[in-house]
């Protein structure tokens, strides 16, 4: 199933009868026969949000006089979504009150870390003004 659907062994589950299958039986002494159905699951991968220990480096991206510009940013560890802003705003002079952050898709929340939102070394962030 690995190559077929792309998922790794340790995330798939095999069913039959409601039941999960265990790796090392064959299929024939557990009663499956052809035309059976058995049932797919892919189990949730835990993922968790690793902090780094010193500071990451991010772009934020605007448009500026009908181009894009983008600004090269460090974040660190204990960063929020309003320091990001206030450093935005030291170095554009945009109000943090009249910045929106974007990243994925998401409004970025001003009392949120950059973690939250599971940014990396290399994100884009959205900055559009209001």
């Amino acid at each position: 199933m690995a190559g077929w659907a792309g998922i790794p062994p340790p995330h798939q589950r095999l069913e039959y009868l409601g039941k999960p299958l265990r790796d090392g039986f064959a299929f024939y002494n557990l009663g499956i026969r052809n035309s059976t159905i058995l049932f797919f699951t892919r189990l949730p991968v835990p993922c968790p949000i690793q902090i780094p220990n010193g500071p990451v480096a991010v772009k934020v991206s605007m448009p500026l006089r009908g181009k894009w510009i983008e600004l090269d940013m460090e974040i660190k560890p204990g960063d929020t979504v309003s320091r990001i802003k206030e450093r935005v705003q030291e170095r554009e002079g945009i109000l943090p009150s009249r910045q929106l952050l974007i990243f994925n898709g998401k409004l970025m929340e001003n009392e949120k870390t950059p973690w939250d939102y599971d940014i990396v070394g290399g994100s884009v962030l959205g900055l559009f003004v209001r």
